[in-house]
């Protein structure tokens, strides 16, 4: 995508390293080597941008502002911008319970997906809610992967937050993708979402990997689902 913005970008760059004082024989030649870069790293997929030459990093940011936005990505910045505006900051609106009604207002719901619940690590525990996104039918299945959502520990839900994310997973990589439901703050304290974590990677070990026919197991997560990962990991 960063190729398609490269080009005809030169002269402007240019133009704005001479306004913000950088010498203008030493902005032009680091535009022209700056970009050369910024190619180099998009058509190789290389993750580090090396400034090595004088003025360089200097041009960096009057070059980076003048590359031109794709119509396709200026539409999908909109839509993402139009959803945040649905979801006003955990701070400005001090309500767990009103923060989460809010989110799950805007969720998209899979219609493969499958609920169920396991049990809790302690018989006193509630039952542990999962979603679970298998494959086509038929298909060899390569593995189980137990995903923790994130939410700050306090919002998101195994149930429409990543729904279109998680089944493409399951179809593109042949695996089962499971979603955990874990308990959330402040209504649930320490320790109680970490023992989630750990019935819910007790279970996929001795139930569900056998269950769905998976030869490997992998755990992860986002943001806070992956801090809450941390716990049973070290256990």
């Amino acid at each position: 995508m960063l190729l398609r913005t490269l080009g005809c970008q030169a002269k402007r760059a240019a133009n704005a390293v001479a306004q913000s004082g950088c010498p203008a024989a030493l902005g032009k030649h680091a535009v022209r080597t700056t970009m050369r870069r910024l190619e180099t790293c998009a058509s190789t997929g290389a993750a580090h941008l090396r400034l090595n030459e004088p003025g360089e990093l200097e041009a960096l940011p009057a070059v980076l502002a003048s590359l031109a936005t794709p119509p396709d990505v200026a539409a999908l910045n909109a839509e993402c911008e139009a959803a945040a505006a649905q979801t006003p900051p955990l701070d400005a609106i001090n309500d767990p319970v009103g923060a989460r009604e809010a989110r799950a207002a805007i969720y998209e719901h899979e219609p493969r997906r499958v609920d169920d619940a396991i049990p809790g690590l302690q018989a006193s525990d509630p039952p542990v809610g999962i979603s679970v996104f298998e494959p086509p039918a038929g298909t060899a299945v390569s593995g189980l992967y137990l995903q923790f959502h994130g939410g700050g520990w306090v919002v998101g839900s195994a149930y429409g937050q990543s729904d279109g994310r998680l089944q493409r997973m399951a179809d593109n990589l042949s695996a089962v993708v499971i979603s955990v439901e874990y308990r959330l703050a402040p209504e649930a304290t320490y320790p109680a979402p970490v023992d989630d974590a750990v019935a819910a990677l007790n279970w996929a070990v001795r139930v569900g990997a056998e269950k769905y026919g998976a030869p490997a197991l992998v755990a992860g997560g986002e943001s806070s689902g992956a801090h809450l990962l941390f716990g049973p990991a070290l256990n």
